[in-house]
C-alpha cells in the first residue's frame, strides 16, 4: 500500500473537521483515516505534521501560505502572513510542539497597504490611549511600513510593552525597537541573580529547578534543561528584569523527553495560605499593568480575593490572570474597583473604535463599540472565538474603561467528525502538547462530548488538557481531572462549552 501524506492546508479532506487526517491511497480509491492517538518517535516528519495541525487549527494564524521544514527538531517557517501578531503567533505554536528544539522564523508580514504617515499617527495614537504607554516618551518614525521606535524607558517590561502595542496597528510589517532603558536604581549581580531565580520558579510554564543563573556585571547566562523550546523562551523572558544589560540563554538544551515530574510536583505542592500570598504579591509587583498599585490579597483555603483601586480595567485583568497563574490557587474573587481617567463616554466611545479598525486582526470586521457611564458594550459579528475575545481584550486595554461587555457574535463550526475520530485527535494533540503528561488521563466520546477523567499534576495542566480537548474537535467537554495532592473535595466536574468558557460546575 502506499500512502500520499498531504499537510491540512493542502488536504481538501480537512474541510471535514478538524483533525489531522492521513489519506491512504489504494489504486483509484481514497479514504480518510485518523494518524495514530500515541507516537513512539519524535522524527522530523512527525514534528512537521504536528506544526502543520496547530496552525491549521489555530484561529489566531492564517497558515495556507505557511510552509515548514524540521531538520533535527530545529523547524524552519517560510513564506508569508498578513500581520505581525499572526507571524508572532505561528512561532511561538511551532515552539510548544513536542519535539522541537528552536524556530527559526523566515516568515514574511505582507500587511494591507497604507501610507506610512498612516501607520505613524495611528501607532502614536495607540500609544497615548493604552493607560501605561501613555506617560512614555516615545517616538515613533515609519518608512515602508517598517516603524522604529526610539526614546528613553526605565525597564525592559516599558520596553517590551511599546512594541506590543505598536503590533496592534495595521500596516506595520516589521517593527524596530530602539528604545532605551535608564535603570533609576541600581542593582547589584546578587540581586539580579536572587530576583531571576524566584521568578524562574514561580512561572507555571518553566522547570526552574532544572535551571541555573550565573550573572556577572549585569550580564545573565543561563543553563540547564527545558522541556521544549517555548519553555525556554519564557525562561529567557523571565531574566529581563531591572539591571539586566543583556541575557545568554545559549547553554539551555532543549530535551522532549525531559523527566521532569518530580521537579513539577515539588514545584506545585500544596502551598500554605501564606505562602501563595507571598507569592502572589511578588507576582503583581512584576507585572508592567499591575505594579503601582496597592492591591489587597487575601488567601483562604487557597481561595485568592484580590480588592483594592486601579484606574484602568486592564490592571485588573492583569492582577486576576497574575492570581490564576500562580501555583496552589484554587480559584480567584477579583474584588478589584476601577477608577477610571475622567473621560467622556463619547471619548472612550471613539478612541475604542479606533483601536478596532487599526487592529490588524479585527480592522475587516464591522465592531460597534457603545459607551454607558463608562462601560463599553461591543456590537457586531466577527469569525471565530479568537476575534471575539480580542475585541474585549482591545476595548480594555483603552484608557478611561472601567468595564466591557462582549456582545459580538460569530458562526459556531458544526461538528462533523465520529465520537472515534475525536478521541483519536484528542488523544494526538495531548501528545503533541509540550506541557501535558497525558498517562493517566481517561478520554471518552459520546455525541461530540469528551468526558475526561484521571489525575494531573496541578491546575495548569488541567486546563491545558481541557484546551487541546476542544482543538480535537469536542464541542462540549467534561472535566473529572484530579489534581494530585489536593484533598478530595477540590475535586470537581466542570462542563465547557466550545468557547471554552466555563457553563457549569459542582463538587466531585
Amino acid at each position: 500500500m502506499a500512502a500520499l501524506r498531504l499537510s491540512p492546508r493542502h488536504s481538501p479532506f480537512m474541510q471535514l473537521n478538524r483533525h489531522v487526517i492521513t489519506i491512504c491511497l489504494i489504486g483509484t480509491v481514497i479514504f480518510a483515516c485518523p494518524i495514530a492517538a500515541q507516537q513512539t518517535e519524535l522524527t522530523d516528519g512527525k514534528i512537521t505534521d504536528a506544526i502543520h495541525q496547530e496552525l491549521f487549527i489555530d484561529d489566531a494564524v492564517s497558515s495556507h501560505l505557511i510552509d515548514i521544514g524540521v531538520e533535527k527538531g530545529i523547524a524552519t517557517l517560510t513564506g508569508t502572513v498578513d500581520n505581525i501578531l499572526a507571524e508572532e503567533r505561528a512561532v511561538k505554536l511551532a515552539q510548544s510542539v513536542k519535539g522541537v528544539r528552536s524556530v527559526i522564523d523566515r516568515l514574511l508580514v505582507k500587511p494591507v497597504a497604507r501610507s506610512d504617515n498612516e501607520i505613524r499617527r495611528d501607532v502614536i495614537t495607540a500609544l497615548a490611549v493604552d493607560p501605561v504607554t501613555e506617560s512614555y516618551e516615545v517616538r515613533v518614525n515609519v518608512d515602508d511600513g517598517v516603524a522604529t521606535l526610539t526614546g528613553e524607558v526605565q525597564s525592559w517590561d516599558e520596553k517590551k510593552l511599546c512594541k506590543t502595542v505598536t503590533k496592534s496597528v495595521k500596516g506595520v510589517r516589521k517593527i524596530v525597537n530602539n528604545i532605551s532603558i535608564n535603570f533609576t536604581v541600581e542593582r547589584s549581580d546578587n540581586e539580579i541573580k536572587n530576583e531571576i531565580e524566584k521568578k524562574l520558579k514561580l512561572d507555571p510554564y518553566v522547570s526552574g529547578y532544572l535551571i541555573t543563573v550565573e550573572v556577572a556585571n549585569g550580564n545573565v547566562v543561563l543553563d540547564g534543561t527545558v522541556g521544549s523550546a517555548i519553555e525556554k523562551n519564557y525562561a529567557y523572558s523571565n531574566c529581563l528584569v531591572n539591571g539586566v544589560n543583556r541575557v545568554d540563554d545559549s547553554g539551555l538544551a532543549v530535551n522532549a523527553e525531559l523527566e521532569d515530574t518530580m521537579q513539577k510536583q515539588l514545584k506545585f505542592k500544596l502551598k500554605s495560605d501564606d505562602a501563595i500570598k507571598r507569592a502572589l504579591k511578588s507576582a503583581l509587583t512584576w507585572n508592567i499593568r499591575t505594579r503601582e498599585f496597592d492591591i489587597e490579597v487575601e488567601v483562604q483555603n487557597m481561595i485568592v480575593t484580590l480588592d483594592g483601586l486601579v484606574d484602568n480595567l486592564a490592571a485588573k485583568q492583569a492582577a486576576g490572570k497574575t492570581a490564576r497563574n500562580t501555583s496552589g490557587v484554587i480559584s480567584v474573587n477579583n474584588m478589584i474597583t476601577v477608577t477610571p481617567a475622567a473621560l467622556s463616554d463619547e471619548e472612550i466611545a471613539r478612541n475604542v473604535k479606533n483601536a478596532l479598525i487599526w487592529d490588524p486582526i479585527l480592522e475587516r470586521h464591522e465592531i460597534t463599540p457603545q459607551v454607558r457611564n463608562r462601560k463599553v458594550y461591543l456590537y457586531g459579528a466577527v469569525d471565530n472565538i479568537f476575534e471575539k475575545q480580542r475585541a474585549a481584550i482591545i476595548a480594555s486595554n483603552i484608557t478611561g474603561v472601567a468595564d466591557v461587555s462582549n456582545e459580538v457574535s460569530y458562526a459556531k463550526q458544526q461538528r462533523q467528525a465520529r465520537d472515534e475520530q475525536i478521541k483519536s485527535a484528542i488523544k494526538d494533540q495531548l501528545y503533541w502538547n509540550w506541557y501535558t503528561e497525558a498517562n493517566d488521563v481517561t478520554i471518552r466520546v459520546e455525541d461530540g462530548i469528551a468526558h475526561i477523567g484521571g489525575k494531573v499534576d496541578n491546575h495548569f495542566e488541567r486546563n491545558a488538557i481541557v484546551r487541546e480537548a476542544f482543538d480535537g474537535g469536542a464541542h462540549i467537554v467534561e472535566s473529572k481531572i484530579q489534581v494530585s495532592g489536593y484533598p478530595r473535595e477540590f475535586g470537581f466536574r466542570a462542563y465547557y462549552n466550545d468557547d471554552n468558557e466555563l457553563i457549569k460546575d459542582y463538587h466531585l
